[in-house]
């Protein structure tokens, strides 16, 4: 019998020990990332928070879920009975937890012109279709207003003084079709930072203005000459006269032997002069005459 009996348990399989069974994997996958992990936990033991991951400029890490499109959260508080995968995707910055935060490529408040940029480095995933418009502000008021122009992720401040600088960057906003439907604007923490040296072209162009207004009052201000052609008559000085000033009453050219007829613009005659003000440039007219008849 007992010969039996121990025949009957050398036909049993080899069972694996009972740690080995029990222990489960908990995969942590984060959405939008290459960053996963992974922790062995024991049957009926508890993993009450997730594992250290490295953190991303301007996003946060939100709760874990048991499934992949994020409907069903893991409740940390439960005892771990299988194994399985946990899924998590990160979410904007909001100004409610933390304000994004602008770097910038120099450390200090004050430096030369053309030396300091700022940049923003959104998460490359969330970063598609973000809209940007850098901004600007006086250290004393709180009132910021667009920088024309600064619509990229960085931007290099070219105004003298102190100032506040910060960015709203749009995030688009989708629908159920996973299109876009609108945005929702963010806003970085501001950074104060002073700008000095930087060329002004305020008094270059104020003497610029005068040089133009001058040569302008001097333009219009110096006279034009009228040239008399009398064709052999007898001849006539030119005349000045300012732009836009009367010019109808002009010499009359002589001629001896002749009787003048009239002022004309071409040698031809076939365009008689009509003007009674002075054009913008000088001009020359030709004396017509006709033979007088003798008795």
């Amino acid at each position: 019998m007992k010969l039996f009996v121990l025949a009957a348990f050398s036909l049993l399989p080899i069972l694996p020990p009972q740690s080995a069974v029990d222990a489960h994997t908990l995969e942590f996958i984060i959405l939008n990332d290459d960053q996963t992990q992974t922790v062995e936990v024991e049957h009926g033991d508890f993993l009450f928070s997730a594992p250290t991951f490295t953190p991303r400029d301007n996003v946060v890490l939100t709760a874990w879920y048991d499934d992949e499109a994020l409907t069903q959260w893991h409740d940390f508080d439960v005892p771990i009975l299988a194994s399985k995968t946990l899924y998590a995707e990160w979410r904007y910055r909001g100004t409610s937890v933390q304000p994004a935060t602008i770097r910038a490529s120099e450390v200090g408040e004050r430096f030369a012109s053309e030396t300091m940029t700022l940049y923003f480095d959104l998460y490359e995933p969330l970063a598609y279709q973000v809209r940007y418009q850098w901004q600007a502000a006086r250290v004393t008021e709180q009132q910021f207003e667009d920088i024309g122009g600064a619509t990229l992720p960085s931007f290099s401040p070219y105004r003298n003084g102190r100032f506040q600088y910060r960015l709203e960057y749009k995030v688009p906003l989708y629908n159920d079709a996973n299109l876009v439907v609108g945005s929702i604007p963010y806003y970085t923490a501001p950074i104060i930072i002073e700008i000095y040296g930087q060329q002004t072209y305020t008094l270059p162009i104020v003497l610029a203005s005068f040089f133009a207004l001058f040569l302008l009052v001097y333009y219009f201000q110096k006279k034009r000459a009228i040239y008399f052609d009398v064709a052999g008559g007898q001849p006539l000085p030119p005349e000045k006269f300012h732009v836009g000033e009367d010019t109808s009453l002009l010499p009359k050219a002589k001629k001896k032997g002749y009787r003048f007829v009239g002022w004309y613009y071409d040698q031809d005659y076939e365009f008689p002069f009509k003007g009674n003000r002075m054009p913008l440039k000088s001009m020359r007219l030709y004396a017509k005459f006709k033979p007088t008849l003798k008795k």
